[in-house]
């Protein structure tokens, strides 16, 4: 199975693309799969953390449309829980993903410096802790 960071690197390698032009797409490419799986992972774990502030008011007898008005309000506690948590997840998921894929091999035998990705994903996380 052929991924479309390897379909670059081969190009990369053979010439046809640039090599400013290689690495930038495969930057996006990495940023936008990182991005998709920390979106997914948040959404997931905010669900998990409402169900869970559900069952504990449940049980002093909080009517639930009061409950469902309360929620908003707790949403920015769990968010600061979960945004860790789904960077995390989503760092994992993305290079272990490449790694089975083989993708940072063919980046490493490309010539293609990791460090460029690595600033990409560290500026990322730099964004997301302001929020």
């Amino acid at each position: 199975m052929t991924t479309l960071a390897q379909i670059v690197l081969v190009g990369s390698c053979a010439g046809y693309l640039g090599y400013k032009l290689a690495t930038r797409v495969l930057v996006r490419y990495y940023v936008l799969s990182l991005l998709n799986v920390f979106i997914l992972s948040l959404v997931v774990l905010n669900v998990l953390a409402f169900m869970i502030g559900l069952f504990k008011y449940t049980w002093q007898q909080v009517d639930f449309q009061r409950l469902m008005s309360l929620m908003p309000y707790l949403l920015p506690q769990f968010l600061h829980f979960t945004t860790p948590i789904s960077f995390l997840t989503a760092v994992c998921f993305t290079f272990n993903n490449a790694r089975m894929c083989g993708e940072i091999t063919a980046m490493r035998a490309c010539g293609v410096n990791l460090k460029r990705l690595t600033i990409a994903i560290l500026v990322f996380a730099v964004i997301i802790s302001w929020f």
